[in-house]
């Protein structure tokens, strides 16, 4: 709802599906430099944070070349390489994925993320949002990350791994995602939200996404969602955030099953 897709591009009207397939393609390849320097990194995990932007910042480079200036993926460049940094240092670690170190592993490399709301000579929307409503509210995907990935732990990543997306067709994938998702959008203080609109309308939005999770794979689910959709358009909001976070609750979820056993 409100998010491009195949079917339309939501309230995006610089961006399409296209977009997001030209986008995606420009920065992909660098995921497994970054996987590398996780796996071979011997530091101080609170001096990770630079190394791990430096390839981010090259992402985001490529990524604006290929859309032509448009930020599709911005948040989800930050995220992907601290979860895949963050993965491989712990395969390399432990010599399998554990979701505790993968969190705690996180934490520590984002430590003292959240001081640079403070810090920041720029007022861009993420540093607007958290003097706005707080760190806990308005955060966003710096608070994910100094959290450890607490909202795409508990709320993303569960549903996937208890309805499966290994060995199921695809109209179960896309269900399963679409219930994961719905669950992250119900519980996600989403910085996209609260910037496009206020924390009324992400508290109705969280609201609707839970009616709509509560009432799933029931004759009113449809309506329910419907209503999540007609919210997103009139409101002129996006659950980016939440978008992003199902994307990373689906590389832990695969990562969880391919590593979790002694490599």
């Amino acid at each position: 709802p409100g998010l491009v897709d195949i079917v339309n591009s939501g309230i995006h009207k610089d961006m399409d599906y296209y977009t997001f397939l030209d986008s995606s393609s420009s920065f992909s390849h660098c995921f497994s430099e970054i996987a590398e320097l996780g796996f071979l990194y011997s530091g101080e995990l609170s001096e990770a944070l630079p190394l791990i932007r430096q390839l981010g910042l090259k992402m985001e480079k490529q990524m604006f070349e290929s859309t032509g200036n448009v930020n599709t993926q911005k948040g989800i460049i930050f995220l992907m390489a601290l979860a895949t940094f963050s993965s491989a240092y712990c395969i390399a670690k432990n010599g399998v994925f554990d979701l505790t170190s993968f969190q705690q592993t996180s934490k520590e490399i984002s430590n003292e993320i959240l001081l640079e709301f403070e810090q920041s000579q720029e007022v861009t929307h993420g540093v607007q949002c958290a003097n706005t409503y707080g760190f806990e509210l308005g955060g966003g995907a710096r608070y994910e990350a100094s959290s450890g990935f607490k909202t795409t732990l508990n709320y993303g990543f569960p549903i996937l791994q208890e309805e499966g997306l290994i060995h199921t067709n695809q109209a179960k994938k896309e269900s399963t995602l679409t219930k994961a998702l719905l669950s992250l959008m119900a519980h996600n203080n989403d910085t996209n939200v609260l910037y496009r609109s206020d924390l009324t309308s992400l508290e109705e939005l969280k609201e609707y996404s839970k009616q709509a999770l509560n009432a799933y794979q029931t004759e009113n689910y449809l309506k329910f969602y419907q209503k999540i959709d007609e919210f997103c358009m009139r409101k002129r909001v996006s659950p980016g955030g939440a978008a992003d976070l199902l994307a990373v609750s689906v590389f832990i979820y695969f990562t969880y099953n391919k590593f979790n056993d002694a490599c």
